[in-house]
């Protein structure tokens, strides 16, 4: 699994995060119980201690944010393969949103968070193929001919992988990280899909094959713009640079360099 760093250091190193306007800061506190965020106004004052309590646990705190003035977001490390985002108000404590995954990447206005879907752990490449989720929603990628769906929890995801005797296909690996456009109506990244023969004795081993990426570019409503890359090396990919130059040109540069269109 591909992995993201973000803020991760923020409860190790008890960093304090201003708002957007600087009236307020938050820092992560963690003990003996589960982490909690303390929100403190200019002069130091504790304004409202936050106890992140998503379903499956926080063990630890990897993620900080601010959701406006009046909100925080967390993001709470579950296992290698999950994490949980919980968005809480300050003034009541109420969960806004809660979202299993990682990735998590909030929109230019605010209104969505992109993220890989959750998937099991300790599962099988064939069923930890990656989906793109704008909050519940999954966008991408779709069955042919197929619309956004709404995801609820654990349910399985749309368009998952096909089987053909022991070989699946169409298992997608996403590498991180997503870039919003400045309208937040597209997100960019970059999506790998490969097959996988499973092992006739043990379908946890097999071998890999046919894999190629692509540049991919994904609408609100789950429209798709791929652009395929050279073969590169995982190395490689993750040097790749994506920018957007406005709402629909993103440029690509790096160890492979390319210009697209979205719709």
């Amino acid at each position: 699994m591909w992995a993201s760093l973000a803020v991760a250091l923020l409860a190790a190193q008890a960093v304090s995060l201003p708002s957007p306007s600087g009236a307020r800061s938050a820092s992560v506190r963690s003990g003996s119980g589960s982490p909690a965020v303390v929100i403190t106004d200019h002069s130091g004052r504790v304004v409202a201690t936050l106890q992140p309590r998503p379903a499956e646990g926080c063990s630890s705190v990897s993620g900080l944010e601010w959701a406006g003035e009046d909100a925080v977001s967390v993001t709470c490390h579950i296992n290698p393969s999950l994490n949980a985002f919980v968005e809480m108000e300050i003034a009541t404590g109420k969960v806004r949103r809660e979202l299993l995954g990682y990735g998590f990447t909030r929109s230019p206005d605010g209104l969505r968070v992109a993220h890989v879907g959750w998937y099991p752990h300790f599962s099988p490449p064939f069923a930890k193929s990656n989906v793109l989720q704008l909050d519940s929603l999954v966008v991408y990628p779709l069955p042919a001919g197929g619309r956004p769906v709404v995801r609820n929890g654990m349910d399985p995801a749309p368009g998952a992988p096909t089987a053909k005797g022991g070989t699946w296909s169409g298992i997608h690996e996403f590498v991180p990280d997503f870039h919003w456009s400045s309208d937040s109506r597209r997100v960019a990244f970059i999506d790998c899909v490969y097959a996988w023969t499973v092992d006739a004795q043990d379908n946890s081993r097999g071998q890999e094959h046919g894999r190629r990426c692509s540049v991919a570019v994904v609408d609100l409503e789950g429209r798709a713009t791929l652009s395929p890359l050279p073969e590169l090396k995982p190395a490689g990919l993750l040097q790749l640079k994506l920018a957007w130059n406005g709402p629909r040109e993103l440029t690509v540069s790096g160890p492979a360099s390319l210009t697209l269109r979205a719709r």
